[in-house]
């Protein structure tokens, strides 16, 4: 009798192992259990060409907010929606060849020719000096503390003041001024350098109705016509 537990026992155990390893479903034996293949319950499923497989960590859209019949929304923007853009600067042939373009650039579309200086610019000086014989002696004694690139300016608001160097960027006019600074050099300022000469930019603008299709065939054309991709515009138009 105890054997026959035993064995009992021991069968029970190899069958649990079977089912749980998947062994059974794998060879087929687990459709002659009773049930083993739950075939009842795939009769029972509803509308199961509905069932759709999710790849794992893919998260499947909210009942409340799927609707099957609704037609899909748009899809995401395509190009750019800066508002404004400018190519420069123009040499005055490219201007002339524009001139016609930027009359009309077509409907929901703006466009211009505007002329500024070149770039702006930053220059490190010293003050002017309250008379020449000061202003002579301050000369000798920055050349004195080594500093050479320097020059007298002779006219304007700043007569009698001295250069130190114009720079296109702040940065490169705070360098200057630190190195100066460190040399011995007092009274190191910096501020506005002459203006550049004065040059051509071409612009232009988008309606906020304009297609995003439509505002990059525009930009193809300015790009086209200026010889330059167009970028951002630095200062909006008037």
């Amino acid at each position: 009798m105890i054997r026959l537990l035993l064995l009992a026992l021991v069968l029970a155990n190899l069958l649990a192992f079977a089912l749980w390893s998947g062994l059974l479903e794998r060879s087929g034996l687990l459709a002659l259990l009773p049930g083993g293949a739950e075939p009842q319950r795939l009769a029972q499923q509803v509308a199961p060409e509905r069932l759709k497989v999710i790849a794992p960590g893919a998260r499947p859209a909210s009942p409340a907010t799927a609707d099957p019949g609704a037609p899909a929304g748009p899809g995401p923007v395509v190009g750019p929606v800066t508002s404004c853009v400018e190519a420069g600067p123009l040499e005055e042939a490219v201007v002339e060849r524009l001139r016609d373009w930027v009359s009309a650039p077509g409907e929901g579309l703006q466009a211009g020719i505007a002329r500024r200086p070149d770039a702006p610019s930053f220059m490190v000086y010293l003050a002017p000096a309250a008379s020449a014989a000061e202003s002579g002696s301050r000369l000798e004694r920055l050349r004195g503390l080594g500093v050479t690139d320097l020059s007298p300016i002779a006219e304007g608001p700043l007569k009698r003041g001295v250069s130190l160097g114009v720079f296109r960027i702040e940065e490169g006019a705070r360098a200057r001024r630190e190195a100066l600074v460190a040399q011995g050099v007092e009274g190191v300022m910096i501020g506005p350098g002459p203006l550049g000469a004065e040059r051509a930019w071409a612009w232009l603008r988008r309606a906020v109705d304009l297609t995003d299709e439509r505002w990059v065939q525009a930009r193809a054309q300015l790009q086209s016509l200026a010889g330059q991709a167009p970028a951002d515009c630095a200062k909006p138009p008037a």
